[in-house]
Formats: C-alpha cells, sequence, structure tokens
C-alpha cells in the first residue's frame, strides 16, 4: 500500500469514528429532551443527594448508605454534581450512558486486533438500546465499564498471575460498587476467556490433538483449572461484601414471569429489538435485526471473521438472553439486558476476513453508522408526544405547595403508545422533588438497589412503589392488606394522567378530592380530611390551568 492510500484509508478511518461518535450522541445532541423512562427519577434522587441539607427535603428523604452494589450512579453525582450542578450532572450521565459501551466496544476490539479498526464500529446502532431507552443509569454505566475491564483484562491475560490478580481485584471491585450485572458480566468473560486461553494452549501444544475427543477436553479443563483458582480470586471481595451485606442475596426469583416466558426461548426473540431502540416496537426490531444482519453477511461472505477466543462467550451471553428468568427479585428486565453484552463483543471480535477487501471494512462501518442515524432520527421523531407531556406537567407543578407529599399514578393509558411514544412520562412526576421539593411515592427507594429512604415507613413499606398505574398500585396495596384510598389520603395531593375510568375510581378517596389543575391528560386533585382542614379550600381557589 503506497503513502498515499494510507493517508487516504487514515483519513476515511477518522472520518467513520467521527461520524460513529456524532452518531451515538445524536439524541443528545438534537432532541430537546432525552426521553428515558426511569431517568427522571434519577434526577430526583441526585437532586437531593445534592441538596441534602435542604429542609424541605431533609423532611421526607435520607441516605442509607451500604457497602452494597449498584452505586455508580451515586458516585458520578457525588464526583462531579458540585463542579456541574445538577442539570449539568444528568446531562454528564446521559452521555457517559451513550458511550462507554461505544468506547468499550472499541476498546476490546482494540485489545483483540492489537489495532485500531473501523470494525468496532458496527455497534454505533447499539449506543442507544433498550436499556438506555428505558433509563437503566447504573446498567448502562455498568455495561460500559464492564467492556473497559474486559479490555484490560485481555490486554494482561498472558502476563505473570500478580499483574492479572493485581488488575483483577481493583477492575472487579470497581465494577461490583457501580452496579451487579457489570460485575457478573465481567465475571462470566474473564472465565470464559481463560477457558479459550486454554484450548489455545492445549492446540499449541499438541496441534494434532482433537480438542473435542474425551483427551482434549480433558487437557483443555485441566488447563483451564490451573489459571481459573488465580484467576477466580479476584471475585473473592466483591463476592465476600455480596453474602455478607447485600439484600440481593436471596434466591432467584420469576416473579412477573409466566412458566411459557421461562420455558420457551423463542418467546425471547422478539426482544432482540431491544439492541437497537428507535421509539416504536416494529423500528426497534427491524434496526436491530437489520444490525446484526449487517454483522452476519459479512462474516457469510467471508468478507469478515469473528476471532475465535470471543466465540465462547458471545455464545453463552446468547443463551443467557434466551434462557435467563426475567427478574431477580425487584429488579426486572432482567433476561434480554444479556442480547446487549452479545451484541457489543460481538462488534468487538470482529476481524478482517479472507475475502476481504480494502473497502470492505468502510463500507460495513458506514452501513452500520447509517443505520444508527436512521435509528435516532426516528426516536426524535416519536418524541412529540413525550415532550408535549412534560409542557403540560409543567403547568401544573406550581399548583402544587412546596415540600408536599404527592401521589401519582396513570389512569387509563395505553402502554404501548407509552412505551413508543411518550416514555419520558414514565416518572415525569419526579419533577415534583427538584422543583417544589416534595415527596412522590413512585422514587426508587428499594434496598439493596439504592440509598435513598423515605423518612414516612408507610410510604416507604407500601409494595412497589415505583409502579406508576393506578389500577396496579391498588392491586399491590390490597395484596398487602393496605386499603388504597386510605394509603393515598397520607398525602396532600393526587396527581393523575389518562382517564379514570369507574373502575379505577373505586379505590381512589372520591369526596376526599377536589380538582384544583388541569392541564393535557394531566389532573391534580388535593386531598381534603378532617386531619387536615389547612387543605380545605376556597371556590374561588378551585381554579383550574388549561382550561
Amino acid at each position: 500500500m503506497t503513502n498515499r492510500k494510507r493517508a487516504s484509508m487514515a483519513a476515511l478511518t477518522a472520518l467513520l469514528f467521527a461520524a460513529s461518535l456524532t452518531a451515538a450522541l445524536m439524541p443528545l445532541l438534537v432532541a430537546d429532551n432525552v426521553h428515558m423512562q426511569d431517568l427522571p427519577n434519577h434526577a430526583a434522587r441526585a437532586f437531593i443527594l445534592l441538596n441534602q441539607d435542604d429542609p424541605l427535603l431533609a423532611r421526607h428523604f435520607y441516605f442509607d448508605w451500604r457497602p452494597e452494589p449498584n452505586l455508580g450512579f451515586e458516585g458520578i453525582v457525588l464526583a462531579f454534581g458540585p463542579w456541574l450542578g445538577h442539570a449539568g450532572t444528568i446531562t454528564f450521565t446521559v452521555a457517559l450512558m451513550l458511550l462507554l459501551p461505544w468506547s468499550g466496544t472499541i476498546a476490546v476490539s482494540c485489545a483483540i486486533n492489537r489495532k485500531l479498526t473501523p470494525l468496532a464500529l458496527l455497534a454505533t446502532p447499539f449506543a442507544f438500546n433498550g436499556a438506555a431507552a428505558m433509563g437503566f443509569v447504573g446498567f448502562e454505566l455498568g455495561l460500559g465499564l464492564a467492556l473497559w475491564a474486559i479490555a484490560g483484562w485481555i490486554l494482561l491475560s498472558r502476563q505473570p498471575r500478580w499483574a492479572r490478580l493485581a488488575y483483577g481485584l481493583i477492575a472487579s471491585s470497581l465494577l461490583y460498587a457501580a452496579h451487579l450485572m457489570a460485575f457478573g458480566i465481567y465475571g462470566v468473560f474473564v472465565a470464559l476467556w481463560s477457558l479459550s486461553l486454554a484450548a489455545e494452549d492445549v492446540r499449541a501444544a499438541e496441534p494434532q490433538m482433537r480438542l473435542f475427543s474425551a483427551r482434549g477436553l480433558g487437557a483443555v479443563l485441566r488447563t483451564f483449572a490451573a489459571r481459573a483458582w488465580s484467576d477466580g480470586l479476584q471475585a473473592l471481595p466483591a463476592a465476600t461484601v455480596f453474602f455478607l451485606y447485600s439484600e440481593f442475596s436471596q434466591p432467584l426469583s420469576t416473579v412477573g414471569q409466566t412458566p411459557s416466558e421461562i420455558a420457551n426461548p423463542l418467546g425471547r426473540l422478539k426482544l432482540v429489538g431491544r439492541l437497537v431502540d428507535a421509539g416504536p416496537g416494529s423500528w426497534c426490531r427491524a434496526l436491530s435485526f437489520l444490525s446484526l444482519g449487517i454483522i452476519a453477511l459479512g462474516v457469510i461472505l467471508r468478507r469478515i471473521k469473528i476471532d475465535r477466543r470471543m466465540m465462547a462467550p458471545i455464545a453463552v451471553f446468547l443463551v443467557l438472553f434466551l434462557l435467563a428468568p426475567g427478574n431477580f427479585n425487584s429488579t426486572g428486565h432482567l433476561g434480554w439486558r444479556f442480547i446487549l453484552p452479545f451484541g457489543f463483543l460481538l462488534a468487538a471480535s470482529l476481524r478482517p476476513g479472507e475475502n476481504g477487501s480494502s473497502l470492505t471494512v468502510p463500507v460495513l462501518a458506514a452501513l452500520s453508522v447509517g443505520v444508527s442515524v436512521i435509528a435516532n432520527a426516528v426516536l426524535i421523531s416519536s418524541y412529540k408526544d413525550g415532550d408535549a407531556g412534560l409542557r403540560d406537567i409543567h403547568r401544573i407543578l406550581p399548583r402544587i405547595a412546596e415540600g408536599s407529599r404527592v401521589y401519582f399514578g396513570f389512569g387509563d393509558v395505553d402502554k404501548s403508545w407509552l412505551h413508543s411514544y411518550a416514555v419520558g412520562l414514565y416518572h415525569a412526576q419526579s419533577l415534583i422533588v427538584t422543583e417544589r421539593r416534595g415527596l412522590v411515592q413512585t422514587l426508587f427507594t428499594y434496598r439493596g438497589q439504592q440509598p435513598l429512604r423515605l423518612r414516612d415507613e408507610a410510604i416507604q413499606n407500601a409494595p412497589g412503589n415505583s409502579v406508576v398505574f393506578l389500577a396496579e398500585s391498588a392491586r399491590n396495596l390490597k395484596a398487602a392488606g393496605i386499603d388504597p384510598k386510605a394509603h393515598i389520603l397520607g398525602f396532600d395531593y393526587l396527581l393523575t394522567y389518562g382517564e379514570l375510568t369507574n373502575a379505577i375510581r373505586q379505590n381512589l378517596p372520591g369526596d376526599a378530592m377536589t380538582q384544583i389543575a388541569e392541564a393535557g391528560d394531566y389532573r391534580l386533585f388535593q386531598l381534603v380530611t378532617p386531619e387536615r382542614p389547612e387543605n380545605n379550600l376556597r371556590v374561588s381557589e378551585r381554579s383550574t390551568v388549561g382550561n
């Protein structure tokens, strides 16, 4: 290759990386609001963490710090919040959610290929994935950090044991603190990578040996065991803390999963659409399969190939995606999350194939960047309903007294519409915390997941607080022997979104509800009880916003 051609290829590579970076950040750069289901709730928790000396917030909240996992987001808030402020910290966090997995894939690819290659950019469409759309902040941050840790492990995997152990102790402990699944993803990879290296060593020592024969498998397992005992020591500190202190360390639960969902892995295939989020489900599935199809076509035509050392990790994460239970105690949406390490590691494992040309890699990378741009354009166009809802709730907020307690719930709302076009409204009511310094019961205060706690034990211990549908929350309360009407009367206001059907109204304290504001599909009711005469309103105060 001539110097001129090398310079042209270098310029093309730089252009592809710049285009990929822009595409990965496109929702943050273009949209007025990046709609993520749980992000407002996390933003509210960050606001409380940065304003712990506020007397109105201190009346409702406190932090219960324990040596548990899933503290990655809190770490970012504590480290950068004083410098960036609340809004800046949330923007920075969203950028990290998009960039850490993207850059981690590039890092793993560099570690495998020992050079920078645009093939890693085939993961560009996965940057804004289903976990990002659902606002799984800790998981996304942890996944990105796990990919970076995996890259480091690959580079050190042939180094002396003491070097691997020193690195592993730091990496596994930090990943455990960031998010439990990040620790698990890293651990699974380390074990399977060691197995791949064991097979490589046996093949190098005895080239004629068939690895899948009884003798070959025995040799591989013996070699693997020799590495596993020392490499596995890195997990000991985190595992010890987990079993001693974590409230997560309970039996695996399948609550919320039907037997058919667990027994039939083919039912999970539609959730491949979580690899690429583009708003409406049909777009998600089409673009996810298209992204995987680009990789598959390149492999079939032998333009690219998968590094054989990565075969085992990729296969195991695919199996976990198909077979893992849907829930782990109070953590939902567990099984399909494994499609994300599968997708990112698949892209990172790619190498030029036998039939590839100098243009193969740039063309495939450009196609994937194009898919990402299309996905993000569709995604941003789907934000219209969510943006309208945010404008409506901002019109409601001034009618809520500062420091108040608000019970929120969706009425008769189509969940498929909410997921596809208004996912940002799931926890938009968390603005009550940041704008009115009040309490809303749907905040995440789960032991073993977040350190935030509510001082009112009746609210803190109510089942399924983060459930945002009135019908479902009423069923949860009744199942625990709690009267929904009496429970709601423990709040100052009731904020609803959507139609309140007769079935829903049966579980609301209708006689104590006085509507004081309305904007779009939001309705705000003040709750009036004999015990709180100060909540009684004069007729002139019963005005409505937005009529």
